[in-house]
């Protein structure tokens, strides 16, 4: 990718824009960290890559969120090379204008999952994002207008980014999430909120889709909502591709997209 040509609606500083580590089954989070420190460097000083180290890797407090990290994307990233406050952690302190700055750090389990509008109004989905993400929205009157004096409104859910946004692709809008700790806010529970929050608005939920891989445990506790009965995992998950409309885009494979079968899936084709 050379980010001189590149063109994208998501939040980047570079080519390979953000690359975690994630502990999974008996992996330690310091594991993490010392790894993420390690390929840090290694891009650095082998890739002449301006670095940051991000989450449970950074070494200060004001990179622990990756949204701080982009602040100012690619477009912002030469100038702020240029100040004591864009030092890399790793690498030339240099603008590279081909790769741009990679984030690498170390984090808990990430689930990236978009929900489906029926309409195509990227405002109102933005406005269903303020409602719903922790960092919230300002202050707005009846008609969606910003109050003058406007004071900032944090959001419903707890670790729980979202953007709202059109997508060409699906002619519709779409309310975009990041949940960071699906422990905190669940999957059925954000669902749940964004479905209510767009009938408010007279629309609709067309389903939804997972980007990536998701843990099981996730999916079985949305099930639980769906299914309210006691049944096994497999009719969990099941139970979950149904009320979230997991399958609305493309067809949800739980053998491929559930972390833990898909662990096991690896594990079988290597014995």
């Amino acid at each position: 990718i050379d980010m001189r040509l590149h063109h994208g609606e998501h939040q980047s500083i570079g080519a390979t824009d953000v690359f975690p580590f994630i502990p999974l089954e008996d992996a330690a989070m310091q594991e993490c960290i010392l790894l993420a420190r390690e390929v840090g460097a290694r891009v650095g000083s082998e890739l002449k890559i301006p670095v940051y180290l991000y989450g449970a890797a950074a070494t200060r407090k004001d990179r622990q969120k990756l949204a701080d990290v982009r602040r100012g994307e690619y477009e912002g990233l030469a100038s702020r090379l240029l100040t004591k406050e864009g030092t890399p952690d790793f690498g030339p302190q240099l603008f590279n204008a081909r790769t741009g700055a990679t984030v690498v750090g170390a984090r808990e389990v990430l689930i990236a999952w978009n929900v489906n509008l029926d309409c195509t109004d990227a405002v109102l989905a933005e406005r269903i994002a303020e409602e719903l993400r922790e960092s919230g929205g300002p202050e707005r009157d009846e008609r969606g207008i910003t109050v003058r004096s406007a004071i900032h409104i944090p959001g419903r859910f707890k670790k729980l980014q979202a953007r709202g946004w059109f997508m060409p692709e699906y002619g519709c809008a779409q309310v975009s999430f990041n949940l960071l700790d699906y422990r905190i806010s669940g999957l059925y529970e954000v669902f749940e909120a964004c479905r209510v929050a767009a009938a408010v608005k007279d629309v609709r939920i067309n389903g939804s889709e997972l980007v990536g891989l998701v843990p099981l445990q996730a999916l079985l506790s949305a099930g639980t909502h769906f299914v309210r009965r006691p049944v096994g995992d497999a009719e969990l998950v099941d139970g979950a591709i149904q009320g979230l409309g997991l399958s609305s885009v493309r067809p949800f494979d739980p053998s491929k997209q559930v972390i833990e079968y898909s662990l096991d899936s690896a594990a079988k084709r290597r014995n």
